[in-house]
């Protein structure tokens, strides 16, 4: 293995598998943080990384490589999620879709972001309330059966982008209060609030396609 490595100043998401459809890993970096370089795709766009004794992928755009990058071995990567869904996703999807409550929770959440959107950062006090008292029905919520057996991903997914989305305009609320430049963690922030709300949708997106599949 080539003495090569990544560092990275900002916000890095570290991957299942080489491709934006793959899950973030359960270890993200730390900011500031470097990782050993051990592969790359075909087509450089994405990295295989080691930090400490786990690997993972990263978004080549993302990071700032050093060393021999030419030598680093080409990695095919991990085998892209099949077309076939999990037996256990079949069986919720339609219970996840349809569950009102959960419903609920994902409209009144889409309708805080596009409130906060629209709203000066010294104003966003009210609805950074809402989204804290969301947060604790999101955290507090629970499907019916069967479905309450299958549905922790999904219920997860869905109050980490609520975490981070409360996350990212608290910051910004503070910076106006405080008077300060908390640019950097802005950027840290808002971007894990982006990312969560992309994985979010994507599952949501791949429970309707199972739908659509009957």
């Amino acid at each position: 293995i080539p003495s090569s490595g990544i560092d990275q100043s900002g916000s890095l998401t570290v991957r299942t598998g080489p491709g934006s459809q793959y899950p973030p890993a359960e270890y993200q970096i730390p900011m500031g943080s470097g990782a050993a370089l051990i592969g790359r795709t075909a087509d450089g766009n994405w990295l295989m990384i080691e930090f400490g004794s786990t690997q993972g992928w990263v978004l080549a755009s993302e990071a700032t490589v050093s060393g021999a990058y030419s030598l680093v071995p080409i990695i095919e990567g991990t085998p892209a999620p099949t077309s076939t869904p999990e037996p256990c996703l079949k069986r919720i999807a339609e219970g996840i879709i349809e569950d009102k409550g959960f419903k609920d929770l994902r409209t009144e959440l889409n309708d805080l972001v596009a409130a906060a959107d629209e709203t000066l950062a010294e104003d966003l006090g009210p609805i950074i309330s809402q989204l804290e008292e969301l947060l604790d029905k999101i955290d507090g919520y629970a499907f019916p059966p069967p479905f309450s057996s299958c549905a922790d991903r999904v219920h997860i997914e869905l109050y980490n982008f609520a975490f981070w989305t409360e996350q990212c305009y608290s910051i910004k609320y503070e910076e106006t209060i405080d008077k300060a430049d908390y640019t950097n963690d802005v950027a840290v922030y808002c971007n894990q609030a982006r990312l969560y709300g992309e994985d979010f949708g994507l599952m949501m997106q791949e429970l309707k396609d199972i739908i659509a599949e009957k």
